[in-house]
């Protein structure tokens, strides 16, 4: 088990029983990690990915609406990769 996988598991084990909290937790590292390979980052690089990809799960989870998601478009993504996924989740 990789260390990042071995931080999934302790952060589940933290959040026992905090199904939401465990499924968002879940949601921003699988969209961190799929920015961060195709963006070929090393793996301590997380922080802007992170932002990154903590913005997709929650723009998605607070229904945010068509100007929100535009102006964290324009304000937040910086990498190709978040702009993309961006783009594909929400039609922009």
């Amino acid at each position: 088990m990789d260390k990042l996988d071995l931080l999934a598991v302790k952060m589940m084990e933290y959040y026992a029983g905090d199904a939401k909290r465990i499924q968002h937790f879940i949601k921003v590292h699988s969209l961190a990690h799929l920015i961060g390979v195709k963006e070929n980052l090393p793996q301590h690089e997380l922080y802007r990915i992170l932002v990154e990809a903590d913005f997709l799960v929650n723009l998605y989870e607070d229904n945010a609406g068509e100007d929100a998601i535009k102006s964290a478009y324009d304000r937040i993504f910086r990498t190709d990769t978040g702009k993309e996924l961006c783009r594909l989740m929400f039609g922009i």
